[in-house]
């Protein structure tokens, strides 16, 4: 399931996952019991399911408490946290993260470190501490460097070039995104390279490209819709603010035109299309 997560099929994988726990006895075996759930509740959070993904997380994670399975009720509560940083007020999600990112150091989770901190960085973000969301997602990358995990390492950069997006530090967003492309383009993972291209249409709005902005933005709009991708109020927010200052700045010609290269290209080529111009 999270290999079709990765491949933004999270609407079916999310089916399977129920039709499995509608006949499994999750109390039977806690250790699977707890993982599906807390999977169903991660693949409910990339549709837009928030209230029903946080439901399962819970559940999840009362089950893995039972049975004193720490990491698995670490991994639910990352879960939970994340459909409500996705839904609500990031503000919310702070205390529980930071109480979270101890209870992990001190047990040696690395991996649920990693990703709390992520998730910490990220809402730290939203909220504007933007040396506090830079400070927690360094670390972030460093601990997914340590573990090898390259995707992680992307995701972070993608997170770090976002927060500099909402600093306004046009260099600090493309030097973020150099350090993806150095890294190695998400391009076999379709979420992290939706994401990526939603990040070039920020940077060109800071830099004042406006057609690739509007580029940008649409195919990443489209590419988020085709797989089924819930926005999160953040990106929702700046896209649409975005576009509409795009199609201020660009004449109706030029808008049509743009408007017909974003409909048409497959999210390998649009991606290929952003990194080429980091060249610039």
């Amino acid at each position: 399931m999270r290999y079709w997560a990765a491949r933004a099929w999270q609407a079916p994988a999310l089916e399977l996952a129920e039709a499995v726990l509608a006949v499994a006895e999750p109390d039977a075996d806690p250790a699977h019991g707890s993982q599906l759930m807390s999977d169903a509740a991660s693949l409910a959070a990339g549709i837009g399911r928030f209230a029903h993904g946080r439901s399962l997380a819970l559940a999840a994670a009362r089950l893995a408490q039972r049975a004193r399975l720490l990491d698995a009720e670490v991994e639910a509560l990352i879960n939970g946290t994340l459909c409500e940083l996705l839904a609500g007020d990031p503000a919310r999600t702070v205390p529980d993260l930071e109480a979270l990112v101890e209870r992990t150091a001190e047990a040696d989770l690395a991996t649920q470190q990693c990703r709390l901190l992520g998730l910490l960085g990220q809402a730290r973000t939203e909220m504007g501490d933007f040396d506090a969301a830079r400070e927690a997602l360094e670390h972030a990358r460093r601990l997914s460097h340590e573990q090898g995990n390259l995707m992680g390492v992307v995701l972070d950069t993608i997170n770090l070039a976002v927060a500099a997006v909402l600093a306004a530090d046009a260099a600090g967003t493309r030097r973020h995104l150099q350090e993806v492309a150095r890294h190695q383009p998400p391009g076999d993972h379709d979420v992290l390279a939706c994401y990526t291209l939603f990040t070039f249409g920020c940077l060109a709005r800071l830099e004042g490209q406006w057609a690739r902005c509007l580029q940008a933005h649409l195919a990443a709009f489209r590419h988020y819709g085709a797989r089924g991708l819930a926005d999160s109020r953040l990106r929702r927010r700046e896209r649409e603010s975005d576009i509409e200052r795009a199609r201020q700045q660009l004449d109706a010609a030029m808008q049509a035109a743009v408007e017909r290269e974003a409909a048409s290209g497959t999210l390998a080529d649009d991606l290929a299309w952003a990194f080429e111009g980091l060249r610039s």
